[in-house]
């Protein structure tokens, strides 16, 4: 299944709307699910018929995805003259941007999707936003001090469950200028 993604991503550029890695994360969920359903319905028997139905399933909204993220390519990178301001007046009236235009990108059954993720017993996140993701149990803060206050940001990913991390704080600007410059310098002397 990972060639099969990744010979769809390297069709699907950055264009699709939103970043690439999300757009490319939602579409191997898709494939996960959908051929994973495959499989349970055909049976590990015939996985030529199901990858024969994964392919009619899938490949009508990858072409669309794909043709769009082609059309984008182009539309997005206009040089400035009457193209450009033709699709920038086009946008201004929502067009083919419209939220009813991508309903059918957007609008995929993310709870017919976890059904099929949990029935093919296939790990899965759901996480819908911000908020979300901030509460996310697997997703640790820190604070820090910086010379203008306390920062809470993610704290790294632990390289052993048993080792403790410090984290000193975010030294002023130029705060070690002198000791860098005093390094580096003495290096550079030695080594002539």
């Amino acid at each position: 299944m990972n060639q099969l993604n990744a010979d769809i991503l390297r069709q699907v550029a950055p264009r699709v709307g939103g970043q690439k890695g999300a757009k490319q994360a939602k579409i191997i969920q898709e494939d996960g699910a959908v051929l994973a359903a495959c499989l349970v319905a055909d049976g590990a028997d015939d996985p030529a018929a199901a990858l024969r139905r994964y392919e009619s399933l899938r490949l009508p909204r990858v072409r669309r995805l794909q043709d769009m993220s082609r059309a984008n390519k182009v539309r997005f990178h206009l040089p400035d003259g009457p193209l450009q301001a033709a699709r920038d007046d086009e946008w201004a009236g929502a067009g083919d941007r419209s939220p009813e235009a991508l309903r059918w990108l957007y609008g995929f059954d993310a709870d017919a999707l976890e059904q099929k993720l949990t029935a093919a017993d296939i790990a899965f996140a759901r996480v819908n936003g911000p908020a979300e993701l901030a509460r996310h149990p697997h997703l640790r803060r820190i604070t820090i001090g910086t010379p203008s206050g306390p920062v809470s940001y993610p704290a790294p990913a632990e390289q052993r469950a048993a080792a403790a991390r410090r984290y000193g704080p975010v030294p002023a600007l130029g705060q070690h200028t002198d000791t860098v410059r005093a390094e580096f310098m003495t290096a550079t002397i030695g080594a002539k």
